[in-house]
């Protein structure tokens, strides 16, 4: 940034490919002075062209690979939910294990099968439903189903994440899927 966007063009042939190639169909955005001393930056997401969905690695280019690989070990090791957040985590999903062998016991339900890290016993779905903004997106409970019916096994323990508020949202799901 200390040279301006000229420099871009003296940039060598390989590191102006890698940029193409990394950028594709976007128009770069390259860091500068004023990104340098801006103390927030504000990325406009309201039209389809700059939707963020996607990771920071797909978002910043660094010319130099050392530098670029030092930044995404930095953002996979820092950039992560407390301890806390995992231990919590965990307790629920051993609940929902000792929730499926109270219902089921091991032996009569396939669906309950772990891993050798004792991983499994149960499959889950997060279905949004308030901050859609495309109505097309926006289907019932049977929809839903029939959409992700292949993903379940028999008498599996289903756990459901949502903002959902209608407690009978649901209710053709369990009909199709709720055990004994």
């Amino acid at each position: 940034f200390l040279y301006g966007d000229d420099y871009i063009s003296k940039l060598s042939e390989d590191v102006q490919s890698r940029i193409k190639t990394f950028c594709n169909k976007r128009i770069p955005v390259y860091y500068n002075q004023a990104m340098h001393h801006a103390p927030v930056w504000h990325f406009e997401t309201m039209d389809l062209k700059t939707r963020l969905l996607t990771h920071t690695y797909a978002l910043l280019f660094f010319t130099d690979p050392m530098i670029g690989n030092f930044y995404k070990r930095f953002a996979r090791d820092y950039f992560r939910y407390h301890d806390e957040v995992y231990c919590a985590a965990g307790k629920m999903i051993l609940a929902m294990q000792y929730e499926n062998d109270v219902l089921f016991g091991d032996t009569n339900n396939p669906g309950a099968d772990l891993d050798r890290e004792l991983v499994g016993g149960y499959s889950s779905l997060h279905v949004r439903r308030g901050d859609l903004q495309f109505p097309e997106v926006k289907f019932d409970s049977a929809t839903w189903y029939e959409n992700t019916k292949e993903l379940w096994k028999p008498n599996e323990l289903l756990y459901i994440a949502t903002d959902e508020k209608n407690s009978t949202y649901f209710d053709d799901f369990r009909r199709q899927h709720s055990g004994p």
